[in-house]
């Protein structure tokens, strides 16, 4: 139903827990380009959300991981650095920030 949805109007964003529901499965799915834009747009519609650090950092490892799209990638996990608190998720920030770094330095 998310499909038509967007089908009829790709402006369309859920509430907060439903868009995240529905990213979050995309995701699960391996469906990564519509799973960005779904997490795109809890970013944008809900920017001081509680769990919007996370978000940054999900959508940072999907363009970086699974996309191929560095560009895109470095911004969210930057977004994501200034905000977590978790260790081990702020150490895995920082490793794809490196290895983005590390990518662009290569001829």
């Amino acid at each position: 139903m998310y499909g038509q949805l967007i089908g009829l109007d790709g402006r369309a964003v859920l509430p907060w827990p439903n868009q995240l529901d529905i990213a979050n499965q995309l995701t699960s799915l391996g469906r990564y380009v519509e799973s960005a834009e779904a997490y795109e747009k809890l970013v944008r519609h809900y920017p001081t959300a509680p769990d919007v650090d996370q978000i940054h950092l999900l959508l940072g490892l999907i363009y970086a991981r699974h996309l191929n799209q560095d560009a895109a990638a470095e911004p969210h996990l930057r977004s994501a650095l200034t905000g977590i608190k978790n260790p081990n998720q702020r150490a895995q920030c920082l490793d794809w920030l490196t290895r983005l770094e590390q990518r662009r330095d290569q001829p």
